[in-house]
């Protein structure tokens, strides 16, 4: 059971953003460079997030700074990381709305930068998932061995519970909408030409990510988890609906010839 719903996980992973992303181009008549501008500005961030993650973690440990144990740790943890993806990934997102100069004037264009960014992302882990549980099944049905990975460490992954892959995939269509959520406050920025609305985004990224970690570190249960981020899903929703609502331009009816 737990097998076939790895691989729905997967599907929904893979799949999703990529017809996601087809029907928004289909529905705002959008080419696929913005959705690839989102990929591009993700892949940047990355390049920039993961070493310096590591660096600064090196770092610390090397002057012996650690986070305080109990709930203070784990949520100055929580604002650490969150506020370093934000560092990352909002600026990256305010330079690929630059970067596409005319073409992000509708707001439309936000939307669809969100998708491609937030899709990549689920993309990549969605190839990871399936990476893991085919490792994982070759290591406890077969001789195969792989270095660092352990016969007790695949079979925790082959006998996790049948819903932690659908929650998995659940995370993915909440990070999709938080993301999509998060570009139309940068575009918000970029077609008002405010820096705040860019210091508000890092700092929404920062407490949503904050609040994952949060839990995560303090042992809560992931059903809880998955309720809170059903919780976040819905308001950015909501977000979404109130931007797209009084941020739009009005059409000016063209009289007719």
């Amino acid at each position: 059971m737990t097998n076939v719903m790895f691989i729905v996980a997967v599907i929904i992973e893979i799949g999703l953003p990529i017809a996601l992303a087809v029907w928004l181009t289909r529905r705002y008549k959008f080419g696929w460079g913005i959705v690839g501008v989102g990929v591009l500005t993700f892949i940047a961030s990355q390049v920039i997030h993961i070493p310096l993650l590591a660096g600064i973690g090196s770092g610390l440990n090397a002057l012996g700074i650690n986070f305080p144990s109990g709930t203070l740790g784990a949520v100055l943890s929580g604002l650490y990381l969150g506020l370093l993806a934000g560092l990352c990934e909002e600026p990256m997102r305010y330079f690929g709305f630059k970067l596409l100069k005319k073409r992000a004037e509708p707001i439309e264009a936000g939307v669809l930068a969100g998708a491609g960014h937030g899709g990549i992302e689920s993309i990549f882990v969605g190839i990871s998932v399936l990476a893991n549980m085919l490792i994982a099944y070759l290591v406890t049905n077969t001789s195969v061995q792989i270095p660092g990975l352990t016969p007790e460490m695949a079979a925790a992954i082959t006998g996790a519970p049948w819903y932690a892959p659908l929650l998995g995939a659940f995370e993915r269509i909440f990070a999709i909408t938080l993301h999509i959520t998060l570009s139309l406050i940068v575009w918000r920025s970029v077609s008002h030409r405010k820096f705040a609305w860019l210091l508000l985004a890092i700092l929404y990224h920062m407490v949503v990510d904050a609040v994952a970690v949060f839990m995560t570190n303090m042992g809560v249960n992931m059903i809880l988890i998955e309720a809170a981020l059903l919780v976040l899903t819905v308001i950015n929703i909501w977000l979404l609906l109130q931007m797209k609502k009084h941020w739009k331009k009005p059409e000016v009816n063209e009289p007719a010839l």
